[in-house]
């Protein structure tokens, strides 16, 4: 009998081995090896294969696309070269290189390197040309039925990621001969921090695989443009907030490789914006199905998935992306393939195109200036917020009437400059010699975000944001992107997050809080204040602006809701005399959200020390910003607060 020894590396070169050892190798006297299914159970593996190896006279060695690189494979070829003097290297679609080009190779496509070879294993006495010839040719199609599996999934993926092994090896072969980084410490850091960074991604990979977000674009192009059949996209995008790229070539790349029947939901935050994308909406909705909504609308219909999202389609196959909640420096994009997680998205999708709130780009339909006008009116009116988590204040006012008109509130502009001097009192007593880290705790849609970053931009290194409520957080980080952009050596980090929690690594010189504590509940103050102190550095200030009622017992509700109603009539009347009657309305749904205690929760000025004190805060300064002729409503105050 003549034994051979047959290796083999990968799903499909197993396949084809297996073949070999079942099908085609069974005649005469030959006497086909393979370690998948001629190794005993509990056997070693080593002895038994170098066993087999000894009593073999031939070795053929299947190389299908991308393993010729493996070490394994390289050893075998290696160890049956140096014990055998027949080894046959078969190559199915591989190019192979040194060591191994070195080495005679027949291509396993090819019917005669068969024939050649089976003729060449068996004694002449046992066999004529003809009957090898007769085998080869019934045996040879189920050999190419095998062949044909290279292009078929997900045999096509094994041997792209073995080719790409193969590239990666090569990659690292050069850089490693790279003359500059042998000779440049730092550089060879990068280089290896990326590919680092490259196991990252894959390491742990199961129904989903996370890039930086800013890869989302390159990908999406390369499925749209060299899948095929060409994949269906339904996708939700947040227009300047996650993507940012419609105005530039990667948005037309999109737009001219999408499918016909694709459908995109276009999201804007003010009317002003959709009337100014709208000539680029138009565009898209010439290529495949568009619609707009706004922000708020969004929320309304689909809650918490109310982000970029995309579902891909290719056959009977989907895949999610949807960028990932910040929890570190860098943002990211998930690819999901969970088929319960892309059945979720993809409800609240079909939920929002088939309801009222939703406009469809007309693709023939000429739009006037006139009618782009009137379209953004039907998307943006009426904007209704109704009661969805995570929310706060955007559950009992509309927080882009705020955004216009909160600055005005009566005092609001003599307490923001009044925490702001007195932070440059502080650091100026101080001779800081190491630019400022600040916090700002409820930022809202950051109006004193960007007063206090802009009025100490000189003296900032670091400034982050946090708001919990989802509306407003999507307004501050529309704002704070402008100011990161022209402040390329300020770190500007804005987060969604609950600020009696939020607990990130260094600590901060000052913590802002403006028009912001009296959301937080009695029940959480304690909390919050603890948290607040411990996110200072030794030495650092707490400066807080806010709204008080007038000495009360808080236990008593009825006199509470008298020292409410006395306030907020206090700066309705300031509204309406200056005709701002839409910050007058805004200040009747503050004092309804304070008499429900669902989202406004105002104190004295007693209890609020109270609360500071008991947390180990020190009050350094107590200003009162206005109304300074009366002391029976309460009023607006700044505090200055240190750590005991």
């Amino acid at each position: 009998m003549t034994q051979i020894f047959i290796s083999w590396s990968g799903n499909l070169g197993k396949k084809i081995a297996e073949f070999l050892h079942k099908d085609l190798f069974r005649y005469a006297n030959l006497k086909p090896w393979i370690s998948s299914n001629d190794i005993t159970a509990g056997n070693a593996w080593f002895n038994e294969t170098a066993k087999a190896l000894s009593e073999s006279e031939y070795g053929v060695v299947c190389l299908t696309p991308g393993v010729s690189k493996k070490p394994w494979i390289n050893f075998e070829i290696g160890w049956l070269y140096g014990k055998l003097n027949n080894c046959k290297i078969i190559t199915f679609g591989e190019n192979i290189d040194n060591p191994l080009a070195c080495l005679q190779k027949r291509d396993g496509y090819d019917i005669q390197t068969w024939f050649g070879l089976i003729r060449e294993m068996i004694p002449k006495e046992l066999r004529t040309d003809e009957e090898i010839q007769d085998r080869v040719q019934l045996k040879f199609s189920k050999l190419e039925e095998l062949l044909e599996l290279i292009n078929q999934e997900p045999y096509q993926y094994y041997c792209e990621l073995d080719q790409q092994f193969s590239k990666i090896h090569d990659v690292m072969n050069r850089l490693k001969k790279n003359d500059y980084a042998q000779h440049n410490f730092l550089f060879q850091r990068v280089i290896t921090k990326s590919f680092a960074d490259l196991i990252y991604y894959f390491d742990n990979l199961q129904s989903t695989y996370s890039i930086p977000a800013s890869e989302y674009v390159k990908y999406l192009i390369y499925l749209q443009e060299e899948v095929h059949p060409k994949p269906t996209v339904k996708a939700i995008a947040l227009v300047d907030i996650e993507e940012d790229f419609w105005r530039f070539p990667a948005g037309n790349k999109i737009k001219n490789s999408s499918n016909p029947e694709s459908i995109r939901v276009f999201v804007f935050t003010k009317k002003e914006d959709l009337q100014s994308y709208f000539p680029i909406l138009k565009e898209h909705a010439r290529k495949y199905h568009v619609y707009t909504i706004s922000l708020t609308r969004l929320h309304d219909v689909i809650g918490d998935k109310s982000k970029d999202f995309s579902i891909i389609y290719n056959s009977e196959k989907s895949l999610l992306a949807t960028y990932q909640n910040e929890t570190d420096w860098q943002n990211k994009i998930s690819f999901i393939s969970n088929i319960l997680y892309i059945q979720d998205y993809e409800k609240s999708f079909d939920d929002l195109i088939k309801s009222n709130f939703i406009t469809r780009v007309e693709k023939d339909f000429e739009y006037t200036e006139e009618d782009i006008i009137n379209l953004s009116r039907k998307v943006f009116y009426g904007l209704t917020l109704y009661p969805r988590k995570p929310v706060e204040m955007s559950l009992y006012i509309n927080v882009f009437d705020y955004d216009d008109h909160e600055s005005k509130h009566a005092y609001y502009s003599e307490m923001t400059t009044q925490m702001i001097s007195s932070c440059k009192e502080d650091y100026n007593s101080k001779s800081l010699s190491q630019p400022l880290e600040i916090l700002e705790l409820g930022a809202g849609t950051g109006i004193f975000t960007m007063m206090v970053a802009n009025a100490i931009a000189d003296k900032l290194r670091k400034i982050d944001a946090i708001e919990f409520d989802w509306h407003c957080y999507k307004l501050l980080k529309i704002k704070t992107r402008e100011f990161a952009n022209s402040h390329p050596n300020i770190d500007v980090n804005v987060y969604h997050e609950d600020s009696r929690t939020y607990d990130p690594e260094g600590k901060f010189n000052y913590i802002f809080s403006a028009f912001a504590d009296h959301h937080i509940k009695s029940r959480d103050k304690e909390i919050y204040f603890e948290n607040v102190k411990n996110n200072l550095q030794p030495g650092g200030l707490m400066i807080v602006g806010d709204e008080f009622l007038r000495e009360h017992n808080a236990d008593n509700k009825e006199e509470r809701n008298r020292a409410l109603r006395d306030y907020h009539s206090h700066i309705i009347k300031i509204a309406e005399s200056e005709s701002n009657f839409v910050l007058a309305e805004l200040e009747r749904q503050a004092l309804d959200s304070g008499l429900e205690e669902k989202g406004d929760f105002k104190v004295s000025c007693s209890q609020y020390e109270n609360f500071i004190r008991n947390a180990g805060f020190k009050v350094k300064k107590k200003i009162k910003i206005g109304p300074l002729n009366r002391d029976d409503i309460g009023g607006i105050y700044v505090y200055v607060c240190s750590s005991n």
